[in-house]
């Protein structure tokens, strides 16, 4: 697993040099399903990049289907229908999704991002507006973010939901399937530091199993009780609950059928069929998604911790801003005595003859030869730069005794503040 961390972009969303000419010039449109998923890309690629919005390659399906032109291909080409548990065995949405995409945006050279087209991998902790990969090595750390950690079995569904779910202070664990050994350790060390933790899994066989696997942290979907939730249409709603049919994981089957108890209809429902929190997404939309996360965790967890999502100011944000501008002002005298003859030592060490033969007690020599300018003790560089802030400008031949008298001066006046202020304290 990668033990990097980085920032609420991902890895791959880099910009391209490709143009879109050049993309469109070097490819021709593929023969049947293939074609559509072409036209499908070529289109997000004609349409300028700030109107699109960021998809998984399930998306890419979904808007497939809706469409309706590849329905009606494949229903005149196969007799059923490309949603039927016939389509399903033969895979073909793993086709176009896996498959298809990636190797029309090969053959366009582009890469998926660059038609805003997510396909990560990797599991990662997503927690106001930052992205961190589960690492072992910051386990310790990624622990104490989030009031709520969200467990949810897909990156792209984290990556549409984490602008929405940061400003709650709630963090999204996402993985690719089951739990990794890491991201496991992490829910486990968030849940025993005081975090909420709660997982979203697809309605389907590996969905259940997967929150099987972690009896103590509650599911709160996707399931047929949670779409009544919904603020859909009725006959949205049925269509969802007619779900799509797939071939399942068989080892998750029997894992299902020996270890767990469900009710013969989901069971049965589950044999061959799912309900995508993707499909859910599409049809409430990312909002209402993340409005449902809310209320479900809100009734599991009525409070929550907030320290693990709030930054407290710091003190010196409270420091008066005076005391920086004395602090400016005295750095600003101090570079102007200096710099000229900082320019001298950097001029010495760029062709500097032979070896130094201890660079540690060389350094040190220096601090002392630019301290004794400030002593006044026989530099002409007590020169200010026009416009700087300051007081007290050099008289140009003091050997830097101007400088001598306002760090004294200024020390006097400082220890007189110290001293009154530190009594009262």
């Amino acid at each position: 697993m990668d033990v990097s961390t980085s920032d609420s972009t991902p890895p791959d969303l880099n910009p391209t040099t490709v143009t879109k000419t050049n993309a469109r010039a070097i490819s021709k449109r593929p023969k049947g399903i293939k074609g559509f998923v072409y036209d499908y890309i070529v289109k997000r690629l004609n349409t300028p990049r700030h109107e699109l919005k960021w998809i998984l390659t399930s998306d890419v399906w979904y808007d497939l289907a809706k469409e309706g032109g590849i329905e009606t291909y494949y229903m005149a080409m196969h007799g059923y229908s490309i949603k039927s548990q016939q389509a399903a065995k033969a895979r073909i949405r793993e086709t176009i999704q896996v498959k298809y995409v990636k190797e029309i945006c090969d053959d366009l050279q582009i890469r998926r991002a660059d038609v805003k087209i997510l396909a990560g991998d990797v599991g990662y902790l997503f927690f106001r507006g930052k992205r961190f990969a589960i690492s072992l090595d910051d386990l310790d750390e990624l622990k104490l973010k989030g009031t709520d950690l969200l467990i949810i079995e897909k990156q792209g569904i984290a990556e549409s939901l984490k602008d929405l779910a940061g400003p709650y202070g709630i963090a999204l664990l996402s993985t690719r399937g089951f739990l990794t050994e890491n991201a496991l350790d992490l829910a486990r060390l968030a849940k025993s530091s005081g975090a909420n933790v709660a997982i979203l899994t697809d309605n389907d066989i590996s969905g259940y199993v997967i929150a099987h696997k972690v009896r103590t942290v509650p599911r709160i979907g996707i399931d047929f009780d949670t779409l009544d939730d919904f603020s859909i249409s009725s006959e949205e709603l049925q269509e969802l609950k007619k779900g799509e049919y797939y071939t399942p994981n068989q080892e998750h089957l029997t894992y299902a059928k020996n270890n767990m108890r469900l009710d013969d209809s989901i069971f049965n429902f589950l044999k061959d069929r799912r309900i995508e929190i993707n499909a859910v997404k599409n049809a409430v939309g990312a909002e209402e998604l993340m409005n449902w996360i809310v209320r479900k965790l809100d009734e599991i967890y009525p409070s929550r911790n907030y320290n693990r999502a709030t930054i407290l100011p710091e003190i010196y944000n409270f420091v008066p801003p005076e005391l920086y501008h004395l602090l400016t002002i005295v750095e600003n005298r101090i570079n102007n005595t200096l710099s000229s003859e900082i320019e001298k030592i950097k001029e010495e060490l760029a062709e500097y003859s032979g070896f130094i033969e201890d660079v540690s007690d060389y350094e040190a020599d220096l601090e002392n030869r630019l301290r004794d300018i400030l002593n006044g003790n026989g530099a002409d560089s007590d020169v200010s730069t026009p416009g700087s802030i300051g007081i007290g400008i050099g008289d140009g031949n003091g050997n830097g005794k101007t400088t001598k008298n306002f760090l004294k001066n200024i020390t006097k006046d400082a220890s007189r503040l110290i001293k009154k202020y530190d009594e009262v304290i």
